[in-house]
């Protein structure tokens, strides 16, 4: 019933962030997962952040390979710290144009 409209601008860098409550736990539980509705295809960057220390994070890209439908995309964090409270999402990686994204049901499995 509820999903996020995201309005990518003319940055590549534009992104959506969340601070998480408590850092994530990679030990078992090493995916990241979500879904995405995009009318073009392309990159799809996931970033993860240390709220108290800037110089601390991981990049990882997907590709979007679908349009105008969802698609799951996936990061394996396989071996990254339990050191990240902030969860930030790139839509539109490297595009310069003006488009709308869709995201619902990430999660971590």
């Amino acid at each position: 019933a509820n999903v996020m409209e995201v309005t990518h601008g003319n940055e590549t860098w534009a992104g959506q962030f969340v601070n998480l409550k408590d850092k994530l736990d990679f030990s078992s539980q090493t995916m990241i997962k979500l879904k995405v509705w995009a009318s073009d295809t392309g990159t799809f960057r996931l970033k993860l952040e240390d709220q108290s220390n800037s110089n601390n994070f991981v990049e990882l890209d997907a590709s979007i390979t679908q349009t105008n439908t969802w698609q799951e995309l996936s990061w394996d964090f396989t071996g990254t710290a339990a050191d990240f409270d902030r969860l930030v999402i790139f839509p539109g990686w490297g595009i310069t144009t003006p488009d709308v994204f869709y995201v619902d049901d990430i999660k971590q499995e």
